[in-house]
C-alpha cells in the first residue's frame, strides 16, 4: 500500500512548479527504473525531492501537518527527513552535493495515510 501511495505522490510532485527534481525509481524516467523493475516487484515507500534551497526545505517542513519530521524511515505514519542536517550532517557540504544531497533535498517515507491527504498537505506546505 505505501509503495502505491509513494508512486502517486511522486507523479504528483513531478508536475509541481516548486519541486526542482523528484528521485523515485517508480518514475519511468528515473535512471534506476529498469534495474529496480528487474530486481523487485515494486519501488518502495521512500522518495526524495529537491526544493532548491535550505530556506525552502525548512519552510516546507515547518508548514507540514501530517508527516512527522524525524530521521527514521520506517513506520506506519509518514515521516519526512532533511538529510543535509539529519542523516548526512557530518559529511562536508561538497561531498554531500557530489552525491546529490543538496540543501534543498527532503526525503519522504510514505506511511499508511491516504495519499490524497498527504498530497493536500504537501501542496499547502509548498504554497505561498
Amino acid at each position: 500500500v505505501s509503495s502505491e501511495h509513494a508512486q502517486k505522490i511522486a507523479h504528483w510532485l513531478v508536475d509541481h512548479p516548486k519541486v526542482k527534481h523528484v528521485y523515485y525509481t517508480g518514475l519511468p524516467f528515473h535512471e534506476g527504473h529498469a534495474l529496480q523493475e528487474s530486481q523487485a516487484s515494486g519501488h518502495g515507500a521512500v522518495l526524495s525531492f529537491d526544493l532548491g534551497t535550505r530556506e525552502q526545505a525548512i519552510r516546507f517542513m515547518n508548514r507540514l501537518k501530517i508527516p512527522l519530521v524525524a530521521i527514521s524511515l520506517g513506520s506506519v505514519e509518514s515521516i519526512l527527513s532533511y538529510p543535509a542536517e539529519m542523516s548526512h550532517a557530518s559529511m562536508p557540504k561538497h561531498v554531500r552535493e557530489q552525491h546529490g544531497i543538496t540543501d534543498g533535498l527532503v526525503r519522504l517515507s510514505v506511511g499508511l495515510e491516504h495519499p490524497d491527504d498527504l498530497i493536500e498537505d504537501i501542496d499547502q506546505a509548498l504554497s505561498d
